[in-house]
């Protein structure tokens, strides 16, 4: 009996440990309406061009795509909001929010029936999973940029020097851009290797110094929940929330130890 106990205390810990490490999304089934250009901006949008491959419906011989709007989405949260956590809700009235893209080589879908399938991932939880490729550092390092980036705006700190989301397109547009280089980790110093253009001089400064800034050693954590809308017919998109204060899980590595610990210690009893 008490060898029964002992695996089943020990399956149960090591079981704990596991859900830690495995990434999945909070909810899914919500739909995401778009008003299209240029009433789906916050501000407007700032065209130019990004070089991206793996775009292939898009993307010219050499890799480039034109015409790519950058700037703040203003977007409705529809069916299957009731279903969302009350402590992840992230929308404002009427189901209402903004949203930046968070990934270059999908194409926000033109047709509602294909954004009717959105599911709603942590952004620690999305960058972790096998969309990214389940690296582990690099998902903890793109996601303390993507905060630091945040922590410059005016949705932490009001400040006359913070970024003014939704202020103008070309800002947007900029903290748009500086987004896709933190997350496709793109050159924005040398102009020989950009992986943007045509977005404007004053777009391209402040991309360069925001995500200069956001790579230094000094990062400063914005005070927002971060989530991702993620589909496999349409565009991911960021969305966040004033951050809430939660309990703190164990870490997946002190769940195993526990386990580890307890079933030697039983072990030895017996």
């Amino acid at each position: 009996m008490r060898k029964i106990l002992i695996r089943f205390m020990v399956l149960v810990l090591a079981g704990m440990g596991a859900g830690s490490l495995q990434a999945a999304p909070i909810v899914g089934n919500l739909s995401v309406e778009f008003k299209g250009v240029p009433q789906g901006f916050q501000a407007g949008s700032t065209t130019g061009d990004i070089h991206e491959p793996r775009l292939k419906t898009h993307a010219a011989e050499d890799g480039w795509v034109s015409g790519v709007h950058a700037g703040m989405y203003r977007m409705t949260l529809g069916t299957g909001r009731d279903s969302v956590p009350e402590e992840d809700v992230f929308w404002g009235q009427d189901g209402d929010f903004n949203a930046f893209c968070i990934q270059t080589w999908q194409v926000l879908a033109s047709s509602q029936n294909l954004r009717n399938d959105y599911s709603l991932w942590s952004l620690k939880g999305y960058l972790g999973s096998s969309i990214h490729g389940s690296d582990e550092q690099w998902a903890e390092a793109t996601f303390s940029e993507i905060s630091a980036l945040f922590a410059r705006s005016n949705l932490v700190d009001e400040d006359a020097g913070s970024i003014a989301l939704g202020a103008t397109a070309e800002t947007d547009a900029a903290f748009q851009l500086a987004l896709w280089a933190i997350v496709n980790e793109w050159e924005v110093s040398d102009a020989d290797k950009l992986s943007f253009s045509g977005f404007g001089d004053a777009v391209h400064n402040d991309v360069e110094l925001w995500v200069g800034e956001t790579r230094n050693a000094n990062q400063v954590a914005a005070s927002l929940d971060f989530y991702v809308l993620s589909s496999a017919t349409s565009q991911n998109l960021l969305v966040w929330k004033t951050a809430t204060a939660t309990e703190v899980p164990l870490p997946a590595t002190l769940w195993l130890m526990l386990a580890g610990i307890l079933g030697v210690g039983l072990a030895r009893r017996s």
